[in-house]
């Protein structure tokens, strides 16, 4: 696997346009999500001066301490790890949450769901929940369903980030109704990693193949082109821009 300095910084930054990270960041990673969602957290904390504290393992009243004694100011986690939270009595929860400085959760990886956004509101008040979706060809975190837009799209996958254009297409690539099932597909602005060892990408510019997405297996597929790279990844959308998934 390669991948090019230049374009994965591109994708960094327009993260980062939308997220705002800060010197005053003080970011909590569990390492059992270093896939990419985890990894730009942390580089992103480290550029922009801010401190990224590592935990080796997820255990949801330890991360709970830890959030409170390490002031930390934001985490990333999984949904699932989110559910965990839930289910801690609220004996142990509650000294826990009380006083501490946590203003954002940064969640990914899995389906969100509105149950789990109604729950977690009402466990932690204060703290902000940002639902980010993309897909793995573009390195993650194409669109972004933040804290102060949830009430109003709920159950979608929010709006899509800079420089990302997208359209509903059928199996040949026609473009369909943005209330028609089919393909997800997304034109990017910026130049996006790509893996060069892939015989696919050194002939032709192009790869397909199957691809891990929340919600199970689907279909994708990838283009390169001069200066973008249009991915797509088989669910079921109905509206633009906020994209419901059904």
């Amino acid at each position: 696997m390669v991948l090019s300095q230049r374009a994965f910084a591109g994708k960094l930054e327009a993260i980062d346009s939308v997220l705002d990270f800060t010197q005053r960041t003080r970011a909590l990673v569990v390492l059992q999500i270093t896939f990419i969602f985890g990894m730009w957290v942390m580089l992103l904390t480290l550029l922009k001066g801010g401190t990224a504290c590592l935990h080796a393992r997820f255990e949801a009243a330890a991360i709970l301490a830890a959030l409170k004694e390490q002031r930390i100011s934001d985490a990333a986690f999984v949904p699932t790890m989110l559910r965990r939270f839930l289910s801690l009595d609220e004996t142990v929860a509650g000294p826990l949450l009380t006083g501490g400085t946590l203003q954002r959760i940064l969640t990914g990886g899995e389906p969100f769901g509105r149950e789990l956004g109604a729950h977690l509101a009402q466990l932690m008040p204060e703290v902000q929940v940002v639902d980010i979706y993309g897909l793995t060809e573009t390195c993650s975190s194409d669109f972004f369903l933040r804290a102060g837009e949830r009430a109003e799209l709920a159950g979608t996958i929010g709006r899509p980030g800079p420089g990302v254009e997208f359209r509903i297409a059928d199996e040949e690539g026609r473009e369909l109704s943005v209330a028609a099932p089919g393909e997800l597909q997304s034109l990017h602005a910026r130049p996006l990693p790509k893996d060069i060892s892939a015989p696919a990408i050194s002939r032709a510019g192009a790869v397909t193949g199957p691809s891990s997405s929340p919600g199970g297996s689907r279909r994708s597929s990838s283009a390169a082109a001069p200066r973008s790279r249009r991915s797509s990844s088989t669910r079921r959308w109905r509206s633009i821009p906020a994209l419901p998934l059904r």
